[in-house]
């Protein structure tokens, strides 16, 4: 049973079986038991190979593993993954096949949002004379002037993400050293490990509002494209 139990812990993180559904302690404690399986899988990053062997796991060089006969892929510690949904400060994802399909009764992850483009990552700081506010699922923020110099205290200014994260887009997710600030949802007391790596990249841009107007040219009535910046508000 030893043996069965570490092997299990040694093997990739794609053959853990997926979280079940629930709110029993038994699905609680069984969510827990997969989530120490998940940290405790030995993962290696590029120029290393792992190889499972009955009698341990090895860790080698990728030339070296070439050189023996096996393969000279190197392990990665980076998914590409598939949103399935969106939330303030991580989005639900699925791994993604080399096709770019996507199981849906696969693993679900939870993956952290970089820090800046989290609800809670700057709502509230007030940074370069800027109080921000951001909105949930953190597609927009409003900042306030707030010391910021030539700018009247208390103007807003409105920023959007843009893109904004959307149930369907792919993204690229690693397991870094130590947690996330993000509390997990589904397991109390804990952290996420997953981080979106923002490879697209997602950032807040100044909102821009456009309409249609008619105007007077050369005594005609025409209609034209009016856009108007989103810089400080009075």
């Amino acid at each position: 049973m030893a043996d069965g139990a570490l092997h299990i812990c040694l093997n990739p993180l794609t053959q853990i079986p997926s979280e079940p559904s629930g709110t029993t302690k038994e699905v609680t404690w069984f969510r827990q038991v997969l989530r120490c399986l998940r940290e405790r899988t030995v993962k290696v990053g590029p120029g290393l190979r792992l190889s499972y062997k009955i009698d341990g796991t090895l860790i080698e060089l990728a030339s070296q593993a070439a050189a023996a006969g096996a393969s000279s892929e190197p392990s990665s510690s980076i998914s590409r993954m598939r949103i399935v949904s969106v939330e303030g400060d991580y989005v639900t994802a699925r791994n993604q096949v080399e096709d770019g399909t996507v199981d849906d009764n696969s693993e679900l992850f939870y993956v952290a949002k970089p820090p800046f483009l989290r609800v809670t990552g700057i709502n509230g700081i007030t940074r370069d004379g800027w109080t921000y506010a951001v909105s949930s699922p953190a597609n927009t923020r409003t900042l306030t002037a707030a010391g910021a110099p030539g700018i009247t205290a208390g103007l807003l200014m409105i920023e959007d993400l843009r893109p904004s994260y959307v149930a369907g887009d792919t993204i690229y997710a690693t397991l870094p050293m130590g947690k996330t600030s993000v509390a997990h949802p589904t397991i109390s007391g804990q952290k996420l490990s997953w981080i979106d790596l923002n490879l697209d990249p997602r950032s807040y841009g100044h909102k821009r509002v456009m309409l249609d107007a008619c105007v007077l040219v050369n005594g005609t009535p025409t209609q034209k494209r009016i856009v108007f910046e989103a810089g400080p508000i009075p």
